[in-house]
Formats: structure tokens, C-alpha cells, sequence
């Protein structure tokens, strides 16, 4: 016969302990990731490729092709969309003319998702530090958290 867990005065003070310990435990930092959470970068994403796919000649892609390639940074996004992928002769190319022409257009259509100002300023207000971390180019991150949280986030 195997005796239940709570039989056992070792195993209920591990539980005690461990449920203590989770009660006691708060965390004072929120991190949230940039893109496709805190803001809808999609529409402006999708334009900078696919301006950087025209000016090679190369066939524009979808917003869902887009949706699908995104999560894993900027280099793997044009591997995605550049015909060839990383063997195309014009790969780096047509990622800095990405680069260039998203750096300088990456606010145009970017939005917050609708009540994320709202709860950043809650748990600000509730005295949780908020950051942002996001494998987006770190200057096009700096200008969008500059631009949509100032005063609510920490660090970008």
C-alpha cells in the first residue's frame, strides 16, 4: 500500500515550505517582448521588405508570408523572403536596403495593441518595473519604445 503524500511529515513540511516560499516570492519586473506584443509592427515591417524586394526586382510578399518568417530576427526574416535565402547573391544587399528603408519608415503604421498603454501605466503605477527586450535592430527598438513608452518602461 503506498501511503498518500500528506501521511508523511517530511513531504507535508516540503509542501508548506515550497508554498511559503511561492507566497513570499514577488517579482518587482515586468519584461515584455517589442514586437507582436506590446506593438502591431506587422504593416510596417511587411512595407520595409517588401520596398527592399522591389528595388532588387524580387516578388513581393504577403502580410502572412511576413507573419509566418517573423520571431527570429531580422536576417532570418529576409532569408525567408529573398529568393535562394542566404545563398542569393544579393542576400546582404537587399538586407541593408531593409534595414535603411525600416529604420526610417518603422513608425508609419506601428501601433500599440489596443490597452497596452493603459496596463503599462497600471503596473508602473503599482510599483512593477516594466523593460522591453526584442531582437529587432536595437536603433529601430530605441525609437519605437522612445516613441510609444516613454515614461513607462525602464530600459528598451
Amino acid at each position: 500500500m503506498i501511503a498518500h503524500p500528506w501521511t508523511n511529515v517530511k513531504n507535508v513540511i516540503d509542501i508548506i515550505l515550497k508554498m511559503r516560499y511561492a507566497l513570499l516570492m514577488r517579482y518587482d519586473t515586468v519584461i515584455f517582448d517589442l514586437d507582436g506584443t506590446l506593438l502591431d509592427t506587422l504593416d510596417d515591417l511587411t512595407d520595409g521588405v517588401n520596398h527592399a524586394l522591389a528595388d532588387f526586382g524580387y516578388p513581393l510578399v504577403s502580410r502572412e508570408h511576413m507573419r509566418a518568417s517573423l520571431g527570429y530576427g531580422s536576417r532570418y526574416l529576409i532569408s525567408h523572403c529573398v529568393p535562394g535565402s542566404y545563398d542569393d547573391p544579393n542576400y546582404q544587399a537587399v538586407f541593408d536596403d531593409y534595414l535603411e528603408y525600416y529604420r526610417a519608415h518603422s513608425s508609419e503604421k506601428t501601433a500599440p495593441y489596443p490597452g497596452i498603454i493603459e496596463l503599462l501605466g497600471r503596473l508602473k503605477a503599482s510599483g512593477l518595473h516594466c523593460a522591453i527586450v526584442s531582437n529587432k535592430p536595437d536603433s529601430a527598438a530605441q525609437v519605437l519604445g522612445e516613441r510609444w513608452f516613454s515614461g513607462l518602461v525602464e530600459a528598451v
